[in-house]
């Protein structure tokens, strides 16, 4: 870079790498234009976007000032090696210590000598200020932009699943930083459906149920907008507001503050709709009680106990009624809803249907019903 009698000069003690760095800045410089002179060229306010991947993985957006290339694509090159060695350590990341870049503008007195009592090898103090101080003026482009842009809008969420020694460490904090509002999981693939449902599926405070109605109409002819009320209200139940189309699993959903009248639907609905209950775990808003074992761990549970709850939530659905009197001993003293299998449904049955209420088959005790009706 040719020196003006304008110009200030400075030494400055280098290592070799950074000599070899500086010298190949030089060289560039001298092949095709000066890096410093243009900063005020009005041709370089369009900014650029910058983005750095690591096979299929994106180590980072970043919106850059073509003013400052040379400095800023400097400046992320060290995040992105950093998040690339933190990505793909040597040691377990779980054990391994990461240590912090020093400042930059960390300067031995020692080793510099400054010819015009400035402290900037490019005359100005900014130049050698750490690379985060640019980080407000220059942020890394948004989750939510790169979403918009890459993602359809028909995904509702995306979800991180990290082994569980990743989860406290600098990797899991790098992968807030990158994709903030995120979320992280480190549940096992098996088990990801049910427990993702059993969060979500959470009543919010202050609501002990409620119960949307769907126009069957509409929803055959955009069962898209079945779905999205799904996703956007997981905790509430769910009815057609045709009789003749109610599921049994939508019948279940029927949360236990608001369940319909007892309907004689007959033995090969009822024995339908108990099949259809032990293929999957009942939701955590079908019952008062909550049972970590049945919610969270259905695929470990015997056949036998799975088809307890199954006739429970058959019980709790359109096949029971509420007993008269308050219900077992357990109800009672809990507080619970005490319902039992309709004596229809139970005289119907091809097979006998017991006479426990639905919340001792849920606890698996024995039920202190004197007299079921």
């Amino acid at each position: 870079m040719a020196v003006t009698k304008m110009q200030k000069t400075y030494q400055y003690i280098m290592t070799e790498d950074e000599c070899r760095l500086f010298n190949l800045l030089r060289r560039l410089e001298d092949d095709s234009i000066d890096l410093f002179a243009l900063k005020d060229d009005a041709r370089l306010k369009r900014k650029l976007g910058l983005r750095v991947n690591a096979r299929t993985r994106v180590l980072g957006s970043y919106e850059v000032d073509p003013a400052l290339i040379i400095q800023e694509f400097a400046q992320v090159g060290a995040k992105a090696l950093r998040r690339s060695l933190i990505e793909e350590p040597p040691e377990d990341i779980s054990t391994a210590s990461i240590e912090k870049p020093a400042p930059n503008n960390v300067i031995i007195p020692e080793h510099t000598v400054n010819v015009d009592e400035r402290d900037s090898v490019f005359g100005t103090q900014s130049v050698l200020e750490d690379p985060s101080a640019h980080e407000n003026s220059h942020p890394d482009l948004s989750w939510e932009s790169v979403r918009d842009d890459l993602i359809p809008a028909s995904v509702n969420e995306v979800i991180f699943r990290v082994n569980q020694n990743t989860l406290d460490t600098p990797e899991e904090q790098l992968l807030r930083d990158q994709f903030p509002g995120m979320s992280i999981s480190s549940v096992p693939v098996k088990d990801m459906p049910q427990k993702t449902v059993s969060s979500a599926s959470k009543l919010p405070r202050g609501i002990k149920s409620m119960v949307i109605e769907l126009d069957h109409t509409e929803i055959s002819q955009d069962p898209m907008i079945e779905e999205d009320i799904r996703k956007q209200y997981p905790w509430a139940a769910f009815k057609l507001n045709n009789e003749a189309h109610t599921t049994a699993r939508q019948v279940s959903h029927i949360t236990h503050g608001d369940r319909p009248d007892h309907r004689d639907c007959g033995p090969l609905k009822h024995s339908s709709d108990l099949a259809d209950f032990l293929r999957e775990p009942p939701a955590t808003q079908d019952f008062e009680i909550y049972d970590p074992q049945v919610h969270e761990d259905w695929d470990t549970l015997e056949p036998t106990r799975k088809l307890d709850i199954a006739h429970a939530r058959a019980i709790q659905s359109s096949y029971g009624k509420v007993v008269d009197g308050g219900g077992c001993a357990q109800c009672v003293e809990r507080g619970y809803k005490c319902r039992v299998y309709a004596s229809d449904v139970r005289d119907k049955s091809f097979t006998p249907l017991g006479k426990s209420c639905q919340n001792c088959l849920i606890r698996n005790i024995t039920c202190r019903l004197t007299s079921p009706p």
